[in-house]
């Protein structure tokens, strides 16, 4: 799962863990794809750690 987000909006931790909660009820990956001014993505991949 992909969620493109501007890099002026400020995410909180908790819209981190709820994308990657949605990803992993259905099996599978979450990228936060953040696009600057020029257009230009820079992908970031989360994943779930348990201790």
């Amino acid at each position: 799962i992909v969620q493109a987000v501007p890099e002026w909006i400020k995410l909180t931790p908790t819209d981190f863990a709820r994308g990657v909660r949605l990803a992993r009820s259905v099996r599978k990956g979450m990228l936060f794809g953040v696009v600057d001014d020029e257009g230009d993505v820079t992908y970031y991949s989360l994943m779930r750690e348990k201790p």
